[in-house]
């Protein structure tokens, strides 16, 4: 669920916004100048919003019957998530292929990884909230659908492919600031809580983050 590929949504009359916040940590170990490992936790939320008029031709995901109200919905995914990832230094893998200045103060880095995604989404009428779907959410008889979340080892999990950029700027020996940009594509239709027969067979979400990176040792 996305109303626009390239820029957020917003829905004035409920004050909701496509984007939301996270964070990660990572553990990285240099093996040469040009590559390293690293591990990362990350944890946050992210949403999206459809309007009605993007599902022309398309037949609403709707596992409780006359839950969607037909003007467009929207949903908000929690995540926990841990990677493990290749990190290749762009900047002096150019200077060693192509014969270019390696990167004294700023230097850019790729990654791929693949890592494990923990995590539950609630799918909502766009102007009423009123509830539609869930996943990791407990449904029982006497709870009401979409309050209550189940245990965190109950949640849906799912497996993830990770690959971004990250542009790095030296201040000292030990610190350095960092501009990440990351995709998360899962083996899942599940994180917007809709499972939608399109030409998308899963689903993705990307994060944009600012940092500091502080070196231990040699």
């Amino acid at each position: 669920i996305t109303q626009y590929d390239h820029y957020p949504a917003y829905q004035e009359a409920n004050k909701f916004f496509e984007l939301k916040t996270a964070f990660s940590f990572h553990v990285e170990k240099r093996i040469n100048s040009f590559y390293s490992i690293a591990t990362e936790f990350s944890s946050g939320s992210f949403a999206g919003l459809r309007r009605a008029n993007e599902y022309l031709g398309y037949s609403v995901f709707e596992p409780w019957p006359n839950r969607y109200e037909g003007k467009g919905d929207k949903f908000t995914a929690s995540f926990t998530e841990a990677d493990l990832l290749l990190n290749l230094n762009i900047t002096n893998l150019m200077a060693y292929f192509f014969e270019t200045k390696r990167g004294r103060k700023l230097y850019f880095d790729g990654k791929i990884g693949y890592g494990f995604n923990i995590f539950n989404s609630l799918r909502t009428n766009l102007f009423t909230d009123s509830y539609i779907a869930d996943f990791g959410y407990v449904l029982e008889d006497g709870i009401e659908r979409g309050t209550q979340r189940k245990s965190f080892f109950k949640q849906t999990h799912e497996t993830v492919y990770v690959f971004g950029v990250r542009a790095n700027y030296k201040l000292n020996r030990k610190i350095e600031l960092n501009l990440d940009y990351t995709v998360r594509n899962g083996l899942t239709d599940k994180w917007d809580a809709s499972k939608m027969n399109t030409q998308y067979l899963t689903d993705n979400f990307t994060f944009l983050s600012l940092g500091m990176k502080y070196k231990i040792g040699r």
